[in-house]
């Protein structure tokens, strides 16, 4: 083993009275239940399309010390199990199972078969990732594995580290980089094992530990973003003229501007204007004439005057005090200098609270990732349950090159 593995369930005491630290073991925490805790065992495709497994069994692949859970019998593939003594096991005969290491093993097919451990934040707050993926095959058969994580739907890490032929046993895909990360109670992080096309020799361990401590709710935009609208409960995308006249996006799409790796809520077609989207990459892409990073919304206005102004809107899920930060910033590259750029807005509900026009012309255009204005001044408000926070982007009379950043983050305090 490579890593140390952090013994099961743990309250830790935190740096002040009201946060507690809780590690969760992926590992220690298995038991014959699924949902066992935080933590369910199932297939999906990716981070969507969860099934969770309904069968469980104390002895599986003919070992009585690797309890497993499965699509079907004990010795069905997929199945998530663990090693229930204190040495390295060989279920099947091809594998070998350290202690302390969750083993997944994806089933045989295309799309619904990806093998899935999700986790699922019991309360808010930060959340850090320490562990690794690992092969557990000890044969160098097969053309390997590929693995991931995704928050909620959005891809979040992914490794073609175990993928191909030949690799040695105890090969690893370490997770442990990732930054930490901010749950609200409910989200989910799916930790996805895919059979990059055959399902042999695909015996995967899943080792480390999610350290959650608790803190206030948090809601972002970027990463609440998906294909239903509203998202997350709080935010909604739409078109509206200042703040009225809001009309919410009818269409969503995962494959948008030709991209697949670009979804969006849009007016119309998956290449309409105007549009709200995000990347599902894990680096900037390009899209056109415009740089998508991978942490901020873009947002794109209609042609013509009226309600064309691309929004997303949060609606205030509790009464209580609510701080707003973020930016908007120039998309359009450094090349592409044209059009007239957008004005751009923060309405509590019909109050204006933010306005700039520091990416409109005649300001000088020169494009991602030059061109930004913040709005943190915005500070502290005290909102009502129901309040509705609207971020706009104008086209100041015309729609071309006009895609804008929007990272927008409401806390509750």
């Amino acid at each position: 083993m490579k890593l140390i593995v952090v013994s099961a369930f743990a309250l830790l005491a935190a740096g002040s009275a009201s946060a507690a630290t809780t590690v969760y073991d992926f590992a220690g925490n298995y038991t014959a239940s699924n949902p066992s805790g935080a933590f369910a065992y199932g297939t999906g495709n990716g981070g969507s399309g969860f099934t969770g497994f309904t069968n469980s069994y104390a002895s599986c692949f003919g070992d009585a010390s690797f309890a497993c859970q499965s699509v079907g019998s004990n010795a069905s593939v997929a199945a998530v199990g663990v090693n229930t003594s204190a040495s390295p096991i060989s279920p099947g005969g091809t594998v070998s199972v350290p202690a302390g290491v969750l083993l997944t093993h994806p089933g045989n097919g295309g799309a619904g078969t990806d093998a899935v451990v999700k986790f699922t934040a019991p309360t808010t707050g930060s959340y850090k990732l320490n562990g690794a993926f690992e092969r557990l095959s000890t044969v160098a058969a097969g053309n390997g594995v590929n693995v991931g994580i995704f928050d909620g739907a959005n891809p979040l890490y992914a490794s073609s580290a175990l993928a191909g032929t030949g690799l040695a046993f105890g090969t690893q895909a370490s997770f442990a980089a990732q930054p930490t990360i901010h749950h609200n109670a409910g989200d989910t992080l799916s930790f996805v094992v895919n059979n990059n096309g055959s399902y042999e020799y695909d015996s995967t361990g899943l080792l480390g530990t999610i350290t959650g401590t608790s803190g206030t709710a948090r809601y972002d935009a970027f990463r609440a973003f998906g294909s239903g609208n509203p998202s997350a409960a709080v935010w909604t995308y739409a078109t509206r003229a200042g703040a009225t006249l809001f009309s919410a996006f009818p269409a969503g799409y995962g494959n948008c501007f030709g991209s697949a790796t670009f979804q969006c809520q849009t007016v119309g077609t998956n290449a309409s204007v105007a549009a709200v989207g995000r990347t599902t990459a894990l680096a900037d892409q390009s899209l056109g004439t415009a740089t998508l990073p991978n942490d901020v919304l873009l947002l794109h206005p209609s042609i013509g005057v009226g309600a064309t102004d691309a929004v997303v809107r949060f609606t205030t899920p509790v009464t209580g005090k609510y701080t707003v930060a973020g930016l908007f910033e120039r998309l359009s590259d450094a090349a592409h200098p044209f059009g007239n750029g957008v004005n751009v807005e923060v309405y509590n509900g019909g109050t204006l609270l933010f306005s700039s026009s520091t990416l409109a012309a005649p300001n000088p255009l020169s494009g991602y990732p030059t061109d930004q204005v913040s709005f943190n001044s915005i500070g502290l408000l005290t909102l009502n349950s129901g309040d509705v926070l609207s971020f706009v982007d104008n086209n100041n009379g015309e729609y071309s090159y006009d895609s804008t950043g929007l990272k927008a983050v409401v806390t509750y305090v």
